[in-house]
């Protein structure tokens, strides 16, 4: 009894510490700028780790729960510094060395209003009952199967015996329907897959789930997609598993192994590429860290310089199906060589779709501020929902879920601007909360 009063307390306690703490670093983000010197992005970025750690300690299962975008967001954030401490580093997409000076501040203090946001809902324990479901059981089985003959058919050619980029391979060695339940499997299905492995009360669906996994993990080996989609699928399906977590000690364990998979996951990421492509052990290893500087212009606006500023920003830009005359594209053509970039708009290079680089070039700092309480706003939302559905045994609504936490991925991290898929990504938000909405006055 008087264990479960002092609980209630302290977790009364923690959104008022947590958010005392938030002020703290945000006054001392602010001084921090005084130094003008490298020692300040130490210190920025010492004062957001010292953030996460807070935040893991009081709380480790929403950190757990939360890790995937804490994951993404802090690598942003360490590209960014690296960039910053360096001094610039050459950006293949347009050809020269440039950066953005004095933007390691605005991007931390992003970052923490994203992680404020997400650490707002209060994760309860939730009773995740297991039943028997003798459709669900026949239904696994089916998707048994098909992994089965989608792995039988990329194992006959594997990406890394071809030498050549995964889109390619994509294009020349996946037929149309390959390729679509590959997406399905991968953008629809994994936390759907969590959720009955969790909650069956057959052994044989559990161990069918379990092969399931390890034939779309290889598939996707196969096919050139390396460390962010088995990333992606990992972690999906393991957030039901999340929610069913209730001692500190082994959250704090699952969090280790958690780290050590992410390790094992970018090593092998390193070797896939060396072998795809012929490199030697130091081009590998060059390549990566060549990664880490692209984090960063991917999440701020490095494409820049100080000449060149964008006040205006048209909903018509946005809608134009012209991709070299919007977002960022619009900022590269004005920067760089035309034929060069055009070559990147043939082979529909990621790194040329910058979403927070775009709207810092149309809307300046105020645009990247209001873009982190939007984001992490639907990040929340999207994760509230996953809570509510698997509480009211709404599998379908798991499906739509992953999709839209798929959009919300490609949007606000890597987006070309399409509106389609923006509304696309409304749409079902607003669909599964109706969905939850009629299942409650059932």
């Amino acid at each position: 009894m008087i264990q479960n009063i002092i609980r209630s307390l302290l977790e009364s306690m923690i959104r008022p510490i947590d958010s005392i703490i938030f002020l703290v670093i945000f006054i001392l983000l602010i001084i921090s700028n005084i130094f003008n010197s490298k020692l300040e992005l130490f210190v920025q970025i010492s004062l957001y780790i010292i953030y996460i750690f807070f935040n893991l300690y009081i709380n480790p299962k929403k950190f757990l729960w939360y890790f995937c975008p804490i994951f993404f967001l802090s690598i942003n954030l360490i590209g960014v510094f690296l960039i910053e401490f360096f001094e610039g580093y050459y950006l293949f997409e347009i050809g020269r060395i440039t950066y953005y000076k004095d933007s390691l501040f605005p991007i931390v203090l992003y970052t923490l209003i994203i992680i404020y946001i997400l650490f707002g809902i209060k994760l309860k324990n939730i009773n995740i009952k297991k039943r028997e479901n003798k459709l669900i059981d026949k239904f696994i089985f089916i998707l048994l199967i098909l992994s089965i003959l989608i792995f039988l058919k990329v194992v006959q050619k594997p990406i890394f015996m071809l030498n050549i980029d995964k889109y390619k391979y994509s294009k020349e060695y996946l037929n149309f329907s390959i390729q679509s339940l590959i997406n399905i499997y991968q953008y629809y299905l994994p936390l759907f897959f969590g959720y009955i492995y969790i909650t069956t009360t057959s052994p044989r669906t559990r161990r069918n789930i379990m092969i399931i996994n390890i034939l779309m993990i290889l598939t996707l080996i196969f096919i050139g997609v390396k460390f962010g989609g088995i990333f992606y699928y990992s972690y999906y399906f393991l957030l039901p598993v999340v929610l069913k977590l209730k001692v500190k000690k082994i959250i704090l364990r699952k969090i280790f192994r958690g780290l050590i998979a992410v390790i094992i996951l970018i090593i092998f990421s390193i070797s896939h590429r060396i072998l795809n492509y012929n490199l030697s052990m130091s081009e590998g290893i060059k390549g990566f860290l060549n990664r880490g500087f692209q984090q960063g212009q991917l999440w701020w606006a490095t494409y820049l310089n100080k000449d060149m500023i964008y006040n205006e920003f048209i909903l018509s830009e946005i809608l134009n199906d012209n991709e070299k005359t919007r977002g960022i594209y619009k900022v590269m053509y004005s920067l760089g060589k035309h034929e060069f970039i055009d070559k990147l708009y043939q082979i529909k290079s990621v790194y040329t779709a910058s979403t927070t680089s775009t709207l810092y070039a149309y809307f300046g700092i105020k645009g990247i501020y209001i873009f982190s309480l939007i984001y992490g706003i639907l990040i929340l939302k999207s994760y509230q929902l996953i809570i509510q559905s698997i509480k009211k045994n709404l599998w379908i609504n798991l499906i739509i879920i992953t999709r839209i936490m798929v959009i919300l991925t490609s949007i606000f991290s890597i987006s070309k601007f399409y509106i389609l898929n923006i509304l696309e990504g409304i749409i079902l938000l607003i669909l599964v909360q109706i969905v939850i909405l009629k299942k409650e006055k059932e």
